[in-house]
């Protein structure tokens, strides 16, 4: 993704994969190859989702008990890991375990061996390159990578191709074909003064309204009437977002919002200009970057994402109560800032709303009984005053 500003073709693209399903979050539930676990061998490797085979026999990987099909608790916390905490099953056939010959256990110490080789160069071959994060994976024993590297593994079959390891993986995202791996950008010069650092962010400044456009005709349609009501009752995108900003729970979410997304990014574009100018620079030791556009769109995109989610969990703790709510972290950087110092990556995403309009909670009246309703009180105090 290149240019100035982006196509509404581009930034559709980007929502659709923040509407799916959440892949790569390594398994609670033991993951486990039906020929190894009778052998009792399982590995740290098939807890993670990227891989959908067992890299050794290329059987599928399985979840659940065989039996009853119940998940299969890794903490072992009930019994233990290799034991149904439902129907008592194991696993392990302790009567007549699967024997391997020597020849065998060569073979396959060799292949896992090749795998931990293969992950240690998939590991290194991030460094000086900078992908957008669109997984959902923390780590779960030591090795599985996060959220930020957790596409390496198909770039690095690009790179070092390695047969068994792709035969294993699951096969090559959307996100990966939309978010290929960038070179890292060059680190920032100190600008002369905040004019020039505001002109040099200006593909940026578009991007946002690109995306804004687009946040307006699909997930804000026919909220229009929202969306202003809470930018004028905030006061204005132009006002300095410091401070507490007031919401009322009780009107769309979707407004509320889209007006915090947008006060918080014109602030933040503010803040980047400062911290490039040459009197806000700091040590020599400063390496400030900016993602591509296509990272940045996502971090757009996701920061967006962050409100409707923060403003759809006060609905549901303070919805019923008649009263507004003071709302803190809008002076705050965003969810994932852009400009980061000695930064590799982008925008790794917490959660994923496949419908946000379903979250607007809004009969599209609110806002109108609302602007009535403060109509009638400024008349009712201008007759009082009299």
């Amino acid at each position: 993704m290149s240019g100035a500003s982006a196509g509404q073709e581009e930034i559709r693209q980007i929502t659709e994969v923040l509407s799916q399903k959440r892949r790569w979050l390594p398994a609670n539930a033991l993951r486990y190859c039906p020929v190894c676990i009778r052998a009792g061998l399982h590995y740290r490797y098939q807890q993670d989702r990227r891989f959908r085979l067992c890299i050794v026999h290329l059987k599928r990987l399985r979840e659940g008990c065989p039996d009853c099909g119940s998940a299969i608790d890794t903490k072992g916390t009930q019994i233990h890991g290799y034991v149904c905490s439902r129907c008592k099953k194991s696993l392990l056939v302790r009567d007549a375990p699967e024997l391997r010959t020597l020849d065998q256990i060569e073979r396959d110490t060799a292949i896992y061996d090749d795998l931990e080789r293969w992950q240690w160069e998939a590991e290194m071959l991030h460094v000086g390159y900078q992908r957008a994060g669109t997984g959902y994976a923390f780590d779960l024993w030591y090795g599985l990578s996060l959220n930020s590297q957790s596409g390496l593994y198909w770039r690095a079959l690009a790179l070092a191709p390695n047969q068994r390891v792709a035969a294993a993986l699951e096969p090559t995202p959307i996100s990966f074909h939309i978010f290929p791996a960038s070179s890292l950008s060059a680190p920032i010069q100190p600008y002369e003064n905040e004019g020039v650092a505001s002109d040099g962010l200006q593909p940026y400044m578009r991007l946002m309204n690109a995306v804004s456009r687009h946040l307006r005709r699909t997930h804000l349609r026919g909220h229009g009437a929202c969306c202003r009501y809470a930018i004028g009752a905030m006061g204005g995108l132009r006002r300095r977002a410091t401070g507490e900003v007031s919401i009322d729970p009780r009107l769309c979410c979707l407004g509320q919002a889209y007006a915090l997304w947008r006060l918080q990014w014109n602030g933040e574009f503010q803040r980047m200009a400062g911290t490039l100018t040459l009197r806000h620079a700091g040590v020599d030791s400063n390496d400030f970057r900016l993602p591509n556009l296509g990272a940045a769109q996502l971090s757009l995109i996701s920061s967006f994402q962050h409100w409707v989610d923060a403003i759809a969990q006060i609905q549901d703790a303070f919805g019923e109560l008649n009263r507004r709510v003071l709302l803190d972290g809008v002076s705050e950087m965003p969810h994932w800032a852009l400009l980061q110092e000695r930064a590799l990556y982008s925008c790794p995403i917490h959660f994923r709303h496949p419908d946000l309009r379903s979250l607007g909670r809004c009969d599209r009246g609110q806002v109108k009984r609302r602007e009535q309703e403060e109509i009638f009180s400024i008349r009712n105090k201008i007759e009082r005053s009299r």
